[in-house]
């Protein structure tokens, strides 16, 4: 929807889940915010787990990769 376009992220998917986090519910989002990650990583063409999207979307989810993969084998493992 937002596609690679940070600014649309930032002032509607992120606001909503900073206030999430913020408030106490961070548990509650955090499979979410990998999906969402994963599904970033695996449908935006040339995308990286170093560009902002994913990076924040771990970060939010306290989700830190250990290697970097490519796009199309990135799987996020639930906690």
């Amino acid at each position: 929807m937002y596609g690679n376009n940070d600014g649309k992220w930032r002032s509607a998917f992120f606001k909503k889940a900073d206030d999430l986090v913020k408030t106490g519910a961070p548990d509650a989002i955090k499979g979410l915010l990998l999906a969402v990650r994963d599904c970033y990583l695996s449908e935006i063409q040339g995308s990286k787990e170093t560009d902002f999207v994913p990076q924040k979307l771990g970060k939010l989810a306290g989700f830190t990769p250990s290697v970097n993969t490519s796009a199309t084998n990135v799987q996020t493992p639930i906690p």
